[in-house]
């Protein structure tokens, strides 16, 4: 798993900078399923080719009740978005994710000193 320091690190969801707001961690995972290819009948032998990719990644933002409605409106369920996420600046070698995303799941929870 790539690691870097938060502070020189950026998040922008369809081109919005969301990195203030970023808790500091992005958790993805992936996988892809072999699918079984052999042709024929009575064959001694299967043959396997790489399935569809697929993954998940998970995200946390940290928002007040100014900009709440900011991102609620950006994390909409269903909505596809392009994320992109790593060092500031062109630097190179450093691990950078860019790429399309669904959103599929949105949790959230109120401090305690908003909650009535």
């Amino acid at each position: 798993m790539s690691a870097w320091n938060s502070n020189s690190a950026y998040v922008e969801v369809d081109g919005i900078d969301i990195s203030a707001y970023w808790a500091g961690e992005i958790n993805p995972s992936g996988s892809n399923d072999l699918q079984e290819i052999t042709a024929g009948s009575g064959v001694a032998h299967k043959q396997y080719a790489d399935g569809l990719n697929d993954g998940e990644l998970a995200l946390m933002i940290v928002a007040d009740a100014s900009n709440f409605n900011t991102y609620k409106s950006i994390f909409q369920l269903g909505k596809r978005m392009l994320l992109e996420f790593g060092p500031k600046g062109a630097v190179t070698g450093y691990p950078v994710f860019e790429g399309y995303v669904r959103v599929s799941k949105v949790t959230g929870r109120r401090s305690p000193s908003t909650r009535r």
